[in-house]
C-alpha cells in the first residue's frame, strides 16, 4: 500500500535531477552496478521495493543512494551521493508519524517498512533525495563529505528526536537492502515525492 503526501515542498530540484544508484545483488558483492532512476524517483523506488522478494533478507538487492569508483562498496571510493537515509529499528515511532513530521518541515521523502518490521515493533526507512548531488570531490574528499552527509542526519534527528535514527544512518558508505520478504503483500509506503 502506497499512502502520498501531496502539499508541494521546498525542495528545490529534487524532481528533475537525475537520481544515480548502485544497486548490489546481495550482501556478499563487492561490486555492483549503477542505475538510473531518471526523474521518477518515486516510481523507481517503489518498483524496487515492491518487485524484491526473497526468501531471506540476505538474498535482497543493497542500494547505495550514489555511485563509487568501479562501482565498489569501500568508502574511500564514494564519488557522489544523491540521497539521505534514515533507518529507525527501536521500535519507538511508526513510519507514518516520522513521515507527517518531515512533512511538516517541507522534506521530500520515499518511506517504507523494513524486513524485521511488526506491528508492535516497527522499523522502518526513509530516503530523501539530495536536491543537487553531493559531490565528494567537490568537497575536498570523503572525510569532508562524510562531515557533510552526518550534518544532514543532524537536521533530520532534530526533526524526529533523539534516538529515533538508528546509527548506521550516520554511515555515507552505508548500503540498504530493499524489497521484502517472499509471500508478502509488500511493506508500507508513504511518499511526498
Amino acid at each position: 500500500m502506497v499512502r502520498n503526501f501531496n502539499i508541494p515542498h521546498n525542495f528545490k530540484g529534487c524532481k528533475s535531477m537525475t537520481f544515480k544508484y548502485t544497486q548490489f545483488q546481495n550482501t556478499f558483492a563487492t561490486t555492483g552496478a549503477e542505475g538510473d532512476a531518471g526523474v521518477d524517483i518515486k516510481e523507481h523506488l517503489q518498483d524496487i521495493i515492491k518487485n524484491h522478494s526473497a526468501k531471506r533478507k540476505v538474498q535482497q538487492p543493497l542500494i547505495k543512494f550514489g555511485t563509487s569508483a568501479g562501482c565498489r562498496r569501500l568508502k574511500k571510493d564514494i564519488e557522489v551521493i544523491t540521497a539521505v537515509v534514515v533507518e529507525h529499528d527501536a521500535g519507538e515511532m511508526g513510519l507514518y508519524k516520522a513521515c507527517e513530521m518531515l512533512h511538516e518541515e517541507h522534506y521530500p521523502f520515499v518511506g517504507h517498512e523494513t524486513w524485521s518490521h511488526t506491528e508492535e515493533h516497527p522499523r522502518w526507512r526513509i530516503i530523501l533525495p539530495l536536491d543537487k548531488p553531493l559531490i565528494i570531490s567537490e568537497l575536498g574528499g570523503v572525510d569532508e563529505a562524510q562531515e557533510a552527509y552526518r550534518g544532514f542526519i543532524n537536521d533530520l534527528s532534530a526533526v524526529l528526536g533523539d534516538g529515533i535514527i538508528s546509527p548506521e544512518s550516520y554511515h555515507i558508505s552505508q548500503c540498504w537492502y530493499l524489497g521484502h520478504e517472499a509471500g508478502t503483500e509488500g511493506p508500507l509506503m508513504v511518499s511526498n515525492l
